[in-house]
């Protein structure tokens, strides 16, 4: 495949200059002054023909990684279909009330938007070339606080880390057994951490176990089941990767 590149004036890239005018044509990292030493260009050049955008943009609904989400903890939403476009652009907006008005978000540009900003409605604008389409909008409820069971350790994360406090958060609380510890994973330069999650009953008696492999940064939920225990206040520890305890905290099952 052969293909001339046109330009006009100059322009830089990959370390070279490149001019183009009357009697002008040089390549090198600067444009020397007059008289101008003709160049040429000994390479390839690789591109990819994007997808032409749709005569009609189809947009579909906001999804967001969690319903509800208790007070500080980051939640991610994005849109679950797009016709695929050349150079799609998005624009996320907010508003308190799913009628709107809807506001622009601002930097929050990007094909998904993370914030722990809930108790609001959320949807994008995704434009591609002249057309527009608007995903329809999802609440973010904010969790109530009977139903967030908050802790935190000083100087240590989960994993093994000492870069200053890091919540876990359990909830709902109280549950009829089924509940999310969230807690908050760096990574540590890992790729993968493995905490484990021990639950002890009030007689001090560990009645659950369960080591989980997590591969993604930030507040990630580890779903938990007690379904198959009775109603009490249960005690939860939550240890690192190296077998550390890092943090603790309480349950409630009715």
């Amino acid at each position: 495949v052969s293909s001339f590149v046109s330009v006009t004036g100059c322009s830089g890239g990959g370390g070279f200059l490149w001019c183009v005018g009357t009697n002008v044509s040089y390549i090198g990292a600067a444009a020397p002054a007059a008289p101008v030493t003709p160049g040429t260009f000994i390479g390839t050049i690789t591109y990819t023909i994007a997808t032409p955008c749709p005569v009609t943009h189809n947009v579909g609904a906001t999804v967001s990684t969690s319903p509800s989400v208790c007070p500080n903890v980051p939640f991610t939403v994005s849109v679950a279909t797009v016709t695929p476009g050349a150079a799609l652009t998005y624009q996320w907006q907010s508003s308190s009330s799913p009628g709107g008005p809807f506001n622009n978000i601002p930097c929050a540009t990007s094909s998904t938007y993370t914030t722990t900003v809930s108790n609001m409605y959320y949807q994008a604008v995704v434009t591609c070339g002249a057309n527009s389409g608007i995903s329809s909008p999802v609440f973010v409820a904010t969790t109530p606080p009977l139903g967030c069971s908050t802790t935190t350790s000083p100087g240590s994360n989960p994993n093994g880390g000492s870069s200053g406090i890091f919540p876990m958060f359990i909830y709902p609380s109280p549950n009829t057994g089924q509940f999310h510890v969230r807690y908050f994973n760096d990574l540590n330069n890992s790729a993968v951490t493995t905490p484990t999650v021990n639950i002890y009953d009030g007689k001090g008696a560990r009645i659950y176990t369960k080591t989980y492999t997590v591969s993604a940064p930030g507040f990630q939920p580890l779903k938990v089941n007690l379904g198959a225990h009775g109603r009490g206040l249960y005690r939860v520890e939550l240890f690192n990767s190296k077998g550390v305890r890092s943090e603790t905290g309480s349950v409630l099952i009715f």
